[in-house]
């Protein structure tokens, strides 16, 4: 995950760093000692999946900056974290996962990671411009992407579909690689695979693709690995 952290207090701050460090291996921390500084980054385009956030702290509160980060990104989890259980109900009010309470010990810091966790922080995504306005798409929502000239129509799980300016090349470099290639201009998630044969795939809304001849072989291959990564069974491939 990509972590905000930001505390007026810099001993405070750096401790905290040194916990997280301490149970999470693969994170990216990045810390702020002023609110204004950790909004003028995310107008700037950096996003995060989790801020940890003193409460009281000069200029912009805690509470106060949750709202504003909110405003600028939807999808994000907030921890509190202050002296006082006073602004708790506060927090929670802005949606917070978690509220800690000074001095944090690692036993409640990796309470907060599994409560956070458990609300689906982590998840992978992109951000797209549809009609104008910026939007975070999760991979796992995306079913496929079809490529109508220089626009990208993007159908979702849920049946809904949005559009984007961009090139199938551009797309395809923005997706994980459970993203197959299944025909020229069409990239589809592995797991919106109902069945695969050896010319066509049955997508899960009934839709019927040709692979592509030259790289059938390749796309059958890539979604068998994905099966047999994922530890279910797959569907029929022929």
């Amino acid at each position: 995950m990509r972590i905000a952290l930001c505390d007026d207090d810099r001993t405070e701050l750096s401790v905290l760093v040194q916990m997280i460090e301490g149970i999470r291996e693969n994170d990216a921390l990045f810390c702020y000692s002023e609110g204004e500084k950790l909004l003028k980054d995310m107008r700037a385009g950096q996003s995060f999946d989790l801020c940890f956030l003193d409460v009281l702290m000069p200029g912009i509160n805690g509470i106060q900056l949750a709202n504003e980060i909110r405003s600028l990104q939807e999808e994000i989890f907030f921890v509190f974290i202050t002296s006082s259980t006073e602004y708790a109900l506060e927090a929670f009010g802005v949606g917070a996962c978690h509220y800690l309470i000074k001095p944090v010990d690692e036993k409640q810091l990796s309470e907060a990671f599994s409560r956070v966790q458990s609300r689906g922080a982590g998840r992978q995504g992109i951000y797209i411009v549809a009609k104008g306005n910026r939007r975070f798409l999760f991979f796992d929502e995306i079913a496929f992407c079809e490529s109508n000239g220089r626009v990208m129509d993007i159908t979702l799980k849920d049946g809904a579909k949005v559009s984007w300016y961009c090139s199938c090349e551009e797309m395809k470099g923005q997706l994980p690689d459970t993203f197959l290639p299944i025909t020229r201009g069409i990239l589809v998630s592995a797991d919106y695979i109902e069945k695969m044969y050896s010319k066509t795939c049955i997508l899960k809304n009934g839709r019927e693709l040709l692979l592509s001849r030259a790289r059938a072989k390749e796309i059958k291959d890539a979604y068998m690995e994905y099966c047999f990564s994922h530890l279910y069974t797959p569907h029929a491939v022929d």
